[in-house]
């Protein structure tokens, strides 16, 4: 939180400061959190079938494809394909903050300025025990206009919807 630019200084400094109770709260929560899903994850036996290869290549081969698309949209000036990569019970998290909705988090990202991100690796998994999603964490560089270029870390889940046709 404290990479902040200039052009930003007043409105970083006032959503930190509406919002640092929540923030440092939430973040020792959040990070109590991953320590349980891990050891519960950890603790976990799963059956090895023939079937995990075809699933992690599969999940390997939609991460790129997923990545290539969505920077594509993001780097586009005002962000109009965004819309069609979330859910509309979307929860976004951005430097504490905390963004509800598909038409919320739209808003938000339309909000910055123009971007240019770089992929730098990507780590793509199948979601445990999960039959239509897909877990890819990837650590892009950002170049926010003329801003200096800053990696951050980005953690997807994407899943098929519930009575979706899509595959």
């Amino acid at each position: 939180m404290q990479q902040r630019s200039s052009n930003f200084d007043s409105t970083d400094k006032s959503l930190m400061e509406g919002n640092l109770e929540r923030i440092m709260t939430g973040s020792l929560f959040q990070v109590v959190l991953m320590i349980a899903v891990a050891t519960v994850q950890m603790g976990q036996t799963t059956e090895v079938t023939g079937n995990d290869d075809e699933l992690w290549k599969t999940a390997s081969e939609a991460g790129e494809k997923f990545s290539a698309l969505y920077y594509r949209a993001f780097d586009k000036p005002n962000r109009p394909d965004l819309p069609g990569f979330f859910m509309d019970n979307v929860v976004l998290l951005w430097n504490g903050n905390r963004v509800e909705g598909q038409q919320l988090v739209v808003d938000f990202f339309s909000k910055l300025p123009d971007s240019t991100c770089t992929l730098h690796s990507l780590s793509c998994q199948p979601v445990h025990r999960a039959e239509f999603g897909i877990d890819y964490n990837d650590p892009p560089s950002l170049r926010l206009q003329a801003i200096s270029r800053k990696v951050f870390s980005h953690v997807t889940y994407t899943v098929t919807e519930i009575g979706s046709n899509s595959e």
